[in-house]
Formats: C-alpha cells, structure tokens, sequence
C-alpha cells in the first residue's frame, strides 16, 4: 500500500521524522508538501486544486492523508485525483496510530479528523537511558524530562519540605548551599533515606567531600573548576556542571569523561529575564552537540519575574522539551514560588503529551488555566420575568455583634471571632461552607448578617486555597483590567 500524507512547509520536518519511525511491511508513505506555511490555512477544495497540479509525484498513491485541520469535505479531493482520501488528525503525532488503525480494517472520515472518529491513544514515549541516579533512570534526551526541585538553605522544615516536593511529584531532589555554608552535609544526611535521589550544590571540594560522604548520589558545580574536585569524586558520582561559556562547559565535560566520569549532566544555564534570557535558546541548541542529558533550571526565571508562577512554568516547559532537556529545575525560594513543583510538574505533562502529539500545548485539557478558561462561560440557566433590580451600595443594618475573620496558612485554617456584648464564640475550619452551617446554628444572627458571613468565609477559604492574603471586607482578586 503507498500512502500519500499531505503537510505544509513549517510542519514537514516533524511529519518526515514521524515517518521514518513508522516501520510497517508492505506499506510506503510518501510525503507530499505543500508550498504554503500551515496547512490549517487551506480548504479541501484549495488543497485538491494544488495538488491537481503534482502530476507524476501522485501516480501510484493508493490513499491521500489531509491534516485534520484543514476545513471541508475531503471528497473534493478524491473526485479530483481519482486517488482515496481521508482526513487523519489534527496532531501529527497520532500519524503511527492512524496507520496502524488502517491496517486493521479500521475507517476514517472525509470530514471529520480522525481522533473524532476513533480511539486513537498519545503514543508512548521511546527514549534512550543514559544513566540511573539510584532507581531513577535519566533520558540521553527529552522527553520525557526529570523534575528536580532544590530544597533551598535555610527553610524551617527541610525534611517537610522535601517530603512535599515528592508528593507533587520531584523525582530528584538538590540540596541548596548558602553563601559560605559548609552545613549541607547534615541536610544530605537528613533527606539520604527519604525515597529519591539526593544530590547537593557543592561550591568548594570540601563541601562536596562532606556532602557525598553524608549520603549525596552527586554535586553540581561550576564547569570552571571541574579538574579541582576530580580528587573526591567516585566513578559512580553524577556530577552536574553549569556554566554560560560553551567552551568552558565543553572542557569540563571532556575532562570528566577523560578521567572516567559516565554520569555527566550538563546545564547550559537560562539566562536572566532582561539581562541574557533571550541567549538561552542559542546555547541550549549548542549544547545539544555534547552527549550529554541536559539540565534546564526555571529557578531564576520564576523567580526574577512579577508574575503568577504556573503561566512561567507552561512556557519554561514547552521550552524544555522542544530543546530536548532530560531535566528540569525548579526552587521554592520566594513566597510566590511556592507549590513550584506541582505546577512544573503540570507543566512538563501539558507539553509532553503535546510533544508526543506534535501539536500545541492547548486544547488537550490544563490545571495551569487557574483563573481563565478557554472557553465563554455559558448562557445562564435562569430567564428574568419580573426581578428586583439592586442598583448600588445597600448599606448594612446594625447587628449587636460582629464577626472578625482571619486565615492561618501555617495550620491551613480559617478563624472566626463573633464578638456581642462582651462575650466571644470562636470556630475555625477549613471549608467555608461547613463553618457557615455551624455558626449559623450556633449564634442567633439575622439572614443579612449570615449572608455577609458566607461571602467572606469564602473569600478567607479561597485565599487559604491560593496562598494569598485575606483581609476582612476587601477584594481577594483584583484583574488587571478592572479599575
């Protein structure tokens, strides 16, 4: 059977490297690329008249494959060529499956793409292993791409903190050293047992003795010095160097691998936002001509910028992957990056399974859309006949008591006060609504007042949710275009 699969210009590269992996007997696939920058700009009927004028490259074709984007019939196509055609899918990377699907007897549609009208799963992904840290096996190449998360100096509870890394889903955990602190080997000792790798930042060749004596699988340092820690490292050690000079981060590899180092990864370092990020880019693609997995931190970027985290990260990620890094970093260090390591990791599943599609991370279902959505919120379920308008600030009637309101994040409770005629009832909980029920039970308060207490208990849950600051009688949530 020869099958004809139609793409543009811009997505022949990914279709070319997707076909070569497609090892079927008897079938030959020929890919027929169209002078235009994306197939999604076409017709059916557009298409059949470009490619009415192929000529021989069409003779002996048994079935033609159109883009799932294109919009129409595909009939239009087959009465044109004389030649079978189909519509696969929207996302290149369901192409495999497709075939497979067609030579099992399955059918598809001429106006419909083909996940619509089958069950056509994500294809797995196929990588090679270059090493193991422990039971954790690291790609040459990603996907699918590690998380690592860096339990920073300092922090109150580093065990708790590792223990919720891996819970949100870390597969590798960094132990952060301070400015002169040589104490990591404690922490290393500490996090030894807990279940993942362990490996620590190792600014001096002392530090790193003391923290692979505690337990650590590996250091990371800088690529600049590499030839000072070869005295204290052992054969089974992986060493992560990181450095912006390409040459320097190619002499420290060699080096590495001339003195029997196999467990190499190297981190070409992102670039500050304003001060080298957009370099970021050309070095990874350099990089990737070392044989070596490759590390990419997210650590400054999320940091250095005032914005939500998780919008960073789905970039950060998408970034990742297509450079292929077999790693990706993240750190908790500021108030506004905490939970980092579930919405990496969020962000790492939207833009591997996107990856293995070969389409765009959108459309395919995303945690890390927090306050929009993609779609218009519907039209709403209740018709107006004859309702009470309420037209600006009703001002409250007087209680003889009053509530304050409050959040503790460190126990992940909200608290409740009602003052009346000198006495005090307190409650706390953490679901709003439940708080709302007993109090209403417990206190003799008028509707008005139950209706004050219900918004602003969820108000004070959402804020605990979210991690932000409730104050009584203010806006949790302030948007950028509202005044």
């Amino acid at each position: 059977m020869r099958i004809g699969v139609v793409t543009s210009k811009t997505a022949e590269p990914i279709i070319r490297e997707i076909v070569r992996r497609i090892r079927h007997r008897g079938v030959d696939i020929e890919v027929i690329v169209l002078p235009i920058p994306a197939i999604s700009m076409l017709s059916a009927a557009n298409i059949a008249r470009i490619l009415a004028r192929q000529g021989r490259r069409l003779e002996g074709l048994d079935l033609l494959l159109i883009p799932g984007t294109v919009r129409g019939d595909v009939t239009v196509i087959e009465e044109a060529l004389g030649i079978k055609a189909f519509k696969a899918s929207r996302d290149p990377g369901l192409l495999p499956r497709i075939i497979e699907l067609l030579l099992e007897g399955g059918s598809l549609s001429k106006k419909l793409p083909a996940e619509d009208t089958a069950e056509i799963n994500v294809p797995s992904q196929e990588y090679e292993v270059a090493f193991s840290i422990g039971d954790v096996k690291v790609p040459a190449r990603g996907p699918p791409t590690l998380l690592v998360a860096e339990v920073p100096p300092g922090v109150k509870d580093p065990h708790g903190l590792a223990e919720r890394y891996i819970d949100e889903g870390a597969d590798i955990l960094v132990v952060g050293v301070g400015v002169g602190d040589d104490e990591s080997w404690k922490l290393v000792s500490d996090l030894s047992g807990i279940g993942k790798p362990v490996v620590s930042e190792a600014p001096t060749p002392r530090i790193a003795e003391k923290v692979l004596g505690a337990g650590a699988m590996g250091i990371t340092v800088s690529a600049a010095n590499i030839s000072d820690y070869l005295g204290v490292l052992d054969s089974d050690n992986v060493i992560i160097i990181g450095e912006r000079d390409l040459g320097l981060l190619i002499e420290a590899y060699n080096v590495l691998v001339k003195n029997g180092f196999s467990k190499v990864i190297i981190d070409p370092v992102v670039g500050l936002p304003l001060v080298d990020f957009s370099l970021t880019l050309e070095r990874y693609r350099a990089a990737l001509e070392i044989p070596a997995p490759i590390l990419f931190s997210a650590a400054n970027t999320a940091t250095q910028i005032d914005a939500d985290t998780h919008g960073i990260y789905a970039l950060l990620a998408s970034m990742s992957v297509e450079l292929g890094a077999s790693l990706f970093q993240v750190v908790e260090d500021t108030y506004k990056t905490i939970h980092s390591v579930a919405e990496a990791r969020e962000a790492l599943r939207l833009a591997e399974e996107s990856w293995a599609r070969r389409g765009q991370p959108h459309m395919i279902g995303s945690r890390l859309l927090v306050v929009k959505q993609l779609e218009p919120p519907p039209p709403p379920t209740i018709s107006l006949e004859d309702p009470i308008i309420v037209e600006g600030t009703v001002e409250p009637e007087i209680e003889p008591g009053h509530f304050i309101i409050s959040v503790d994040h460190e126990r992940g409770l909200i608290l409740v006060e009602y003052r009346r005629a000198g006495s005090k009832t307190q409650f706390a909980g953490k679901k709003a609504r439940s708080l709302a029920r007993v109090i209403a039970r417990t206190l003799d308060i008028s509707p008005e007042h139950a209706a004050y207490l219900g918004e602003e208990l969820y108000k004070a849950e959402l804020a605990l949710r979210t991690g932000k600051t409730y104050l009584q009688d203010e806006e949790l949530l302030k948007m950028v275009w509202e005044d």
